[in-house]
């Protein structure tokens, strides 16, 4: 359950916010229950927990991915926006409940020496030796990753359908939370080679002539733009291109930031719009591009992203980040039809016709 999923239930469930009223998530789970489902994993925000919209939810496992620069603008720093989120850790967690942390992050490490006096199965997963679930190794292929895992004190290889090596974590995380909710350790990680994008999670477009990558990606956060980018270096022959934006009404001290990081991490840039909200997109864009003078500047947003494809050579790749699955555009009060995979797809289609009347391969 969250921001980047339909619930199946009788009544097929909206897509909801990251954790929605605790009213609507009670019912929710009352409905699945009733159903029959025994299990659910839920994503619980910063925002959920500050407003008590998970008071009272009792919770078998926790897990902690990260902690980045973001809502910052609701939390005011970092450490506000760390405590937010170890509620769910002290309030929602069982005695006897599970904690799965990424002990690779500060933040995480942190947490963790703050659990150790509960009374919970503690676990760490990271790259670090004596992490309970350790990432031996996580090398980038073309689309996804060739993946080496050490959990329960058993070895695990499988390829990985997933682009970025930060994506290490997230599965192997997920998969050490399944065990944890009574799934065989071997049914756990064995699904893992089956796993498909999420949608706007860097998702691959495909269907460039040249073959370039193309990938769509919700980075929208300093800490998430400059993973992504470092992630698609590593499976890129030619150059690395980006489009992005930053939205209207929302932090505006990661706008400088996130220019930098685009600047010093990839070798082409388009700033376009995101999400301008009730601000002037050229002052959004502006911010952007005083720390990144050598970009492009282009809009609308539809016209960067074709332009982008239509530039991509064999060995490149495209990062279009940002908005991820968002299907809209919000620019002022309206929420324009807007999707960025759409849109990729039509420029990739426009190109390969195009190739073809001119009797390319």
């Amino acid at each position: 359950m969250g921001v980047n999923s339909d619930i199946e239930t009788p009544n097929k469930a909206p897509a909801l916010l990251t954790t929605p009223p605790s009213e609507q998530l009670f019912a929710l789970l009352d409905s699945l229950r009733k159903g029959g489902v025994t299990h659910a994993a839920f994503e619980a925000s910063s925002h959920g927990l500050d407003q008590m919209r998970l008071h009272q939810l009792p919770v078998n496992v926790a897990v902690f991915t990260n902690l980045s620069h973001d809502h910052l603008d609701w939390h005011g720093d970092m450490n506000s926006y760390f405590e937010a989120k170890t509620k769910l850790f002290t309030e929602n967690l069982l005695d006897g409940g599970t904690a799965v942390i990424n002990i690779d992050d500060e933040w995480g490490r942190k947490l963790y020496e703050r659990l150790k006096n509960r009374y919970i199965v503690l676990w760490s997963v990271g790259i670090q030796d004596g992490a309970n679930f350790q990432i031996l190794k996580a090398e980038s292929q073309h689309f996804g990753l060739d993946l080496q895992i050490k959990a329960a004190g058993q070895d695990f290889r499988y390829p990985l359908a997933l682009s970025g090596e930060f994506q290490a974590i997230n599965t192997v995380t997920a998969a050490a939370a399944a065990y944890a909710s009574g799934m065989p350790l071997q049914d756990s990680f064995g699904t893992l080679p089956y796993l498909t994008p999420v949608r706007g999670r860097m998702q691959p477009i495909h269907g460039h002539p040249t073959g370039a990558r193309v990938i769509i990606d919700f980075a929208h956060t300093p800490d998430a733009l400059e993973g992504a980018l470092k992630a698609l270096r590593s499976g890129t022959n030619g150059q690395l291109k980006l489009v992005f934006g930053c939205g209207g009404d929302r932090d505006k001290a990661k706008r400088s930031e996130m220019g930098k990081i685009a600047a010093n991490f990839a070798d082409q840039v388009i700033v376009t719009d995101d999400n301008p909200r009730s601000e002037d997109p050229a002052k959004i864009r502006k911010a952007i591009l005083d720390s990144c003078p050598a970009a492009s500047e282009i809009v609308p947003r539809d016209k960067a992203i074709q332009q982008a494809i239509a530039g991509l050579n064999e060995g490149d790749t495209l990062l279009i980040a940002g908005k991820g699955h968002e299907t809209g555009q919000t620019v002022g009060s309206e929420i324009l039809p807007f999707d960025d995979a759409s849109v990729a797809r039509h420029a990739l289609m426009n190109l390969a016709d195009n190739d073809s009347i001119r009797g390319g391969k």
